[in-house]
């Protein structure tokens, strides 16, 4: 199994700090990688503590859409920290081939982005390890306008695929996840997927 996670600011700010990552999730691209505790983590509280409030109008495909080109769509009436999220799955397993991927995104308004930091800071809330991790790059979470952060699960074989159903069972954004498309026989690359 291939996991991949990245971060991204929606509308930087000049204070953002300069990256050479170049790396494009489903032709989104992304401006640093993040480690899989550190996003499993941030996921995590954004969409379970109660402290950040759900759009669910915008728990699509569509929806994330329209927040990547007008992030202000996720400003709430008071400004208080909000999130829109949803998950794709693409299978195209058949008769001697088995492969796909889940894709999880979650985008912030800038509220949540300056949240998280403050949880971070004031501790608590994270383990120590993602605490540190976030206070070391405050600039992102700082000067991001918000952010977006991607999570994907790619999966080549049986065991991979159950490991990856596993963690759908944990945590999904959706009742069910959305599927990309249903085409038997396509050959899926993870280039297609990843670019860099």
């Amino acid at each position: 199994m291939i996991r991949y996670d990245a971060f991204r600011a929606l509308k930087s700010d000049v204070g953002y700090p300069l990256t050479l990552f170049n790396v494009s999730l489903s032709e989104v691209k992304f401006d640093l990688p993040l480690p899989p505790p550190i996003c499993d983590a941030i996921m995590d509280v954004l969409s379970r503590s109660g402290n950040f409030e759900r759009v669910d109008k915008f728990c699509t495909l569509p929806g994330m859409s329209k927040i990547r080109s007008e992030p202000k769509v996720l400003q709430t009436a008071d400004l208080s920290p909000a999130y829109a999220g949803c998950d794709v799955l693409e299978d195209i397993t058949g008769d001697d081939l088995v492969i796909g991927y889940v894709h999880y995104m979650i985008a912030v308004n800038e509220s949540a982005a300056r949240e998280v930091l403050r949880l971070a800071v004031e501790g608590g809330t994270f383990q120590k390890e993602v605490d540190v991790w976030i206070i070391n790059h405050t600039a992102y979470f700082s000067y991001c306008g918000g952010f977006e952060i991607a999570r994907m699960f790619c999966y080549s074989d049986v065991d991979e695929k159950a490991n990856v159903n596993g963690f759908i069972d944990r945590f999904a954004f959706n009742d069910e996840p959305n599927p990309l498309a249903d085409i038997p026989g396509r050959k899926l690359r993870f280039r297609d997927m990843v670019n860099g």
